[in-house]
This record gives C-alpha cells, sequence and structure tokens, in this order.
C-alpha cells in the first residue's frame, strides 16, 4: 500500500494524531522514552567529554568551528545520530529519506527523496556497527518492493548500451539509478555519461552486505 500512489494516508493519519491528541503530555513522553530507550541505550560512547549543562549545543558548535576541540560536542553527536535514525526509520515505515521526518517544506531539497549514490549509504552507516540492525529493516521491505522494478533497469540498461553479456529478461541483476521517491523508483539511463548510471548498485547492495555481516540473517 505504502508504493500505490491511489493509496491516502489521510485517515490513517487523522487516526493516529486523535489517539495522541487523548493522551496528556506526561503520558506521550513516558511511551516515548519507552520506545526509544530500549534501542538508544545498548551503546554508550565515552571520549573524556564533560556534559555541559550552561552553554548552548549551538555555542558549543560555533566554538568547534573555530578550533575549541570538544570530546562532549563529539559524544552528543554521535547520540544525536542514532536518535534520529530511530525516530525515523521503524518497521512498517518507509526508510529515512534525504531530510527524514522533519521535512516541513511543500517542497523539500531533491524531493525529499532517497538519493543512492551517498545519501541513503550516509543515514544507515552507523545504523549495524552501533546495534541498530533492525532499524535497516524497513529498506529491505522497500527494496522487496521495488525489486521487479530494477530488475527491468538491468534488462533496459543492457539492451541500450547493446551489451553483448545480456541474458534474459529478469536474469540481469538489478541496476538502480542516482535519485527516487517511494512513488518512482529509482531509474537508470542507458547513457554511461551521466550520474543515473549503474554505479549507485553496487554502492546501495554494500549496505544489504553489511548487513548481513553483522546479523549472519541469510533469508
Amino acid at each position: 500500500d505504502k508504493l500505490d500512489p491511489n493509496s491516502f494516508p489521510h485517515d490513517k493519519v487523522t487516526a493516529v494524531m486523535d489517539a495522541a491528541a487523548k493522551k496528556t503530555y506526561e503520558q506521550l513522553l513516558e511511551t516515548h522514552l519507552a520506545d526509544y530507550q530500549e534501542l538508544y541505550c545498548r551503546v554508550e560512547l565515552d571520549l573524556g567529554g564533560a556534559p555541559s549543562t550552561d552553554t548552548p549545543t549551538g555555542e558549543l558548535v560555533q566554538a568547534y568551528r573555530t578550533g575549541e576541540f570538544d570530546p562532549y560536542l563529539e559524544e552528543l553527536l554521535f547520540k544525536y545520530g542514532r536518535y534520529l535514525l530511530i525516530a525515523s526509520s521503524r518497521s512498517g515505515t518507509l526508510p529515512a529519506n534525504l531530510q527524514g521526518v522533519w521535512q516541513y517544506y511543500s517542497s523539500g531539497a531533491w524531493g525529499g527523496g532517497y538519493v543512492y549514490n551517498i545519501n541513503l549509504q550516509m543515514n544507515y552507516w552507523s545504523c549495524f556497527a552501533t546495534n541498530l540492525a533492525e532499524l535497516f529493516g524497513c529498506n529491505i521491505e522497500f527494496f522487496d518492493a521495488i525489486w521487479p522494478t530494477l530488475e527491468g533497469n538491468a534488462d533496459n540498461f543492457l539492451t541500450g548500451i547493446g551489451s553483448p553479456n545480456k541474458t534474459a529478461n529478469g536474469t540481469n541483476g538489478i541496476a538502480v539509478g542516482a535519485v527516487g521517491t517511494p512513488y518512482k523508483t529509482p531509474s537508470v539511463d542507458a547513457s554511461i555519461k551521466t550520474h543515473t548510471g549503474p554505479g549507485s548498485t553496487g554502492y546501495t547492495s554494500s549496505l544489504f552486505w553489511e548487513y548481513y555481516q553483522f546479523t549472519k540473517n541469510e533469508e
């Protein structure tokens, strides 16, 4: 349903908002803490930083830019990145996109989609090494849904370049283009001179190999 352009989310979203509105702030906070901390608290990074209680984070960042080394800020950034992934990549949802779930413009940068020549990888680089492998599950589900189209990309690409190595359709592997959205699978230009060539395929596939390396989940 999530890839069906005729499946409108209004009723589902409204039901979620109505249910949340019936709870108090304290109830919502308690639910949130219990939900994310089960994942968040698996890992602790200690670089010897001293927590800052008086200086706003924005001022710490500005001082760091001027050369003031601050291991606490580096610890905070590590924790912040894990929190963002926990909040934007969960079972039953779409994978984390270019702006996460906080995009509020009518048209976000690069369409707020999936950029497979580095941005999707950047979203998930910390996923496995920081013990959050299950957060990658929604990306597996997403690729299951678009797999037939990616196989078609490979068939069409090899036809377009006149490859003598092309086999029967559906047996040429997959090809992932540079940019896609939940409703537009990343296509591959037959001209390898463009940045939408098939190079993103191996880069994207490496995430799935990392998932296997950390989980040993052969399925």
